[in-house]
């Protein structure tokens, strides 16, 4: 298969949210991704990437063109179409552990848009659970002794066990683990089995996207209506986390895709979570507006008192 025959199967399939793609966004996600592929083996990388490596796509002249994929990067697009990022201009993998510095390069760059939807919609389609992709940093993933290629088709081959293997070899920089992991899966976990305040994790990670708001209300290039529902979709965890903003807008915004999350860590259905931020999100946006904790909010949406802060040992 062609890029041209991707492109038209992508034009075909609406989004989860409904929107059809366009042309034109389609073919240049599209190329990007097949860059990256490219440059990647071409250049069959025998460490991780370091500061001085940048992801750059192939020549304007040639980006154009139609070239045909192999077999098992066509298989890695058709199985994940639906994690092809928006806005990419480029991919940058600065190697540096410092969770902060990293996003704020990234965030300099515009390029945080790309590389942090596509690791994390990647591990949605290994077959990680948001709020399990949700504890996985990205650089875990990618800046490891591996070449990141070879890293890539393990986790094609593999999926969620390699993700989770890579996860449990981590010492210094593991993360603790979180309770609300699927049960069949627990088995498969090493290290601590405490849980984590989830609402404390948020917070935090969303003081580390803090930005100045220069995207305003466009988040991963589309405009977002105050009173719109935009659910279910991949990416709505990193809607929830992507600002720290005055605008009340974004702050209810930012509500509802949390709780959101946290429904789906507790195994709500799609369409469950759709049906209550549908039908109260104006009360979350009160109370969150207000001051009142995601928590207290949470409890008002869903009508029951939800304990989700575990215990940390």
């Amino acid at each position: 298969m062609i890029l041209d025959d991707y492109v038209q199967h992508r034009l075909q399939t609406p989004s989860a949210r409904g929107f059809w793609p366009k042309p034109d966004t389609v073919k240049r996600d599209l190329f990007a991704l097949r860059d990256w592929l490219l440059w990647n083996e071409e250049r069959e990388l025998t460490g991780p990437i370091r500061s001085a490596h940048v992801i750059r796509p192939l020549p304007k002249q040639e980006r154009n063109e139609i070239h045909t994929l192999t077999a098992e990067q066509e298989q890695f697009i058709l199985e994940r179409s639906r994690f092809i990022f928006e806005g990419c201009k480029g991919l940058r993998f600065p190697d540096n552990r410092n969770g902060r510095e990293v996003m704020t390069q990234a965030r300099q760059t515009g390029w945080e848009r790309g590389a942090f939807r596509l690791y994390f919609l990647l591990m949605i389609r290994c077959g990680l659970r948001p709020a399990e992709a949700l504890h996985l940093r990205w650089d875990e993933v990618y800046l490891d002794c591996e070449p990141p290629i070879l890293k890539l088709k393990r986790i094609m081959s593999e999926g969620g066990d390699y993700i989770r293997k890579l996860k449990t070899t981590k010492s210094e920089d593991a993360i603790t683990i979180p309770r609300y992991v699927r049960p069949e899966h627990r088995d498969q976990w090493s290290g601590p089995s405490e849980g984590v305040d989830l609402v404390k994790e948020l917070r935090e990670f969303r003081g580390q996207l803090k930005d100045d708001g220069k995207f305003g209300p466009w988040v991963f290039g589309r405009e977002w209506t105050p009173g719109d529902v935009e659910f279910p979709d991949d990416a709505f965890i990193w809607r929830g986390l992507k600002h720290e903003t005055n605008d009340p807008n974004l702050k209810a915004y930012s509500c509802r895709h949390t709780v959101g999350t946290r429904m789906a860590a507790r195994g709500f259905s799609s369409e469950e979570i759709a049906r209550v931020l549908r039908n109260t999100s104006r009360v979350a946006e009160r109370y969150y507006i207000a001051g009142t904790r995601m928590r207290d909010a949470f409890d008002v949406m869903t009508g029951e008192r939800v304990q989700v802060k575990l215990a940390t040992g």
